[in-house]
């Protein structure tokens, strides 16, 4: 049995995947895994295949990280690594096979919620981002999934978000008074400390200078 008769064996012709009991340890020659390894190690299978490959030479064969990595040429951590690989399914999996995402960014996918996976990746494909801008747009999905609600209290009918930190809001002064000199406002900002607090204070000018008038 080659490596494509043992694919053959499962359902339908389905590849290996989360949700399909593994091959029975009889159906595993050594003549199939033989197969199987060296069609890993040729690098001709993406690497979703490969994934499911190692995955099912783990828990059919019984073979070790370790075993596979000398077998192909890959690291223990890169066969640990691309062995997580394998609970991609689904349309996730027929879209990062068809758009051809590199291997780095499907990694990368998995630490966000399954929820969010699938949404992203159709952004990276549609966008054609490279590594670094798709690990930079997962950072900051991930960033907002995670992200606790601020606490909220009712007061006088409004809804006001309680920060106790001071500096956010020094900030946001600091921040008005720079945008304000970017339109042409002559503002200042100038702060000192009063025991423990602190006092700033905005100054800006009210009028307009007027234009100096040219006589002819």
């Amino acid at each position: 049995m080659n490596y494509d008769d043992s694919l053959r064996a499962f359902p339908g012709g389905r590849q290996p995947g989360p949700h399909v009991p593994p091959m029975p340890r009889e159906m595993l020659s050594q003549a199939t895994c033989t197969h199987m390894l060296a069609a890993v190690a040729s690098q001709r299978l993406h690497y979703l295949e490969d994934a499911d490959v190692l995955r099912m030479l783990n828990t059919s064969a019984g073979m070790s990280m370790m075993d596979m990595a000398r077998s192909t040429g890959l690291t223990v951590q890169q066969i640990e690594a691309r062995m997580h690989l394998a609970v991609i399914e689904g349309e996730l999996r027929t879209l990062l096979m068809a758009e051809h995402v590199p291997e780095r960014i499907a990694r990368a996918l998995l630490t966000l919620p399954e929820r969010s996976r699938l949404s992203a990746a159709h952004r990276i494909a549609r966008e054609r981002l490279c590594i670094r801008d798709a690990e930079l747009l997962i950072a900051s999905i991930l960033r907002r999934a995670t992200a606790q609600p601020p606490q909220r209290a009712a007061h006088r009918g409004r809804i006001i978000t309680l920060i106790r930190d001071h500096r956010p809001y020094l900030n946001a002064i600091r921040d008005i008074a720079a945008q304000m000199k970017d339109a042409g406002v002559d503002a200042t900002v100038t702060e000192r400390k009063v025991g423990r607090s602190v006092a700033l204070t905005v100054t800006l000018p009210t009028r307009r200078r007027r234009a100096a008038r040219h006589h002819k």
